[in-house]
């Protein structure tokens, strides 16, 4: 009997777990979409969407587009397939977001900084943010604490490099917002 008790709490244990697990999901590859019924807003998902100038549909579009268009930036590129971009530099993954609050694509890039291998004051990883649309450079960063990493941390129009703490939190708010 003892065992049988034992069977079946692993078991709650382990389907607890799994419905925890598959319920999780990400809102960059999952965008939520809302309906509206008598005059209240239906989610389809759990996340809740931030606020939001465009309509739902506007805005469903637009990260639909968002998409396509980080696609096709990523396989022009080079991106996708021999993960180097540059000859300094492995790209380790890309993501994009469609941000309603300032009606963009942006695309952040993270990439392995080969140079680092060489010279430890240099950060590993460091990441650069893109406006897919406009195909624009936007942001370079990093969450490196180094001596060197300062300048790889820079916000396009900005002028020289900037403080990483505020690098990170321009691109932490275009990427979530």
């Amino acid at each position: 009997m003892q065992i049988l008790h034992r069977i079946s709490t692993a078991a709650g244990v382990l389907f607890a777990l799994f419905l925890a697990l598959t319920s999780c999901r990400s809102t960059a590859e999952h965008p939520t979409r809302e309906t509206k019924s008598e005059g209240a807003t239906i989610s389809e998902s759990k996340v809740q969407p931030p606020i939001q100038r465009q309509s739902s549909d506007e805005n469903w579009d637009r990260m639909r587009q968002c998409a396509e268009q980080a696609d096709r930036v990523a396989r022009r590129e080079g991106w996708v397939g021999t993960q180097k971009a540059r000859s300094d530099s492995t790209v380790l993954g890309w993501w994009n977001h469609y941000s309603p609050k300032y009606g963009r694509c942006y695309m952040q890039v993270s990439y392995l900084n080969e140079p680092a291998k060489r010279d430890k004051r240099l950060p590993e990883i460091y990441y650069e943010l893109h406006d897919a649309f406009e195909n624009n450079y936007v942001a370079t960063c990093t969450d490196a604490t180094n001596s060197g990493a300062g300048s790889f941390c820079h916000i396009e129009g900005m002028g020289p490099p900037n403080d990483c703490s505020v690098c990170r939190a321009f691109v932490k708010e275009r990427m979530s917002k």
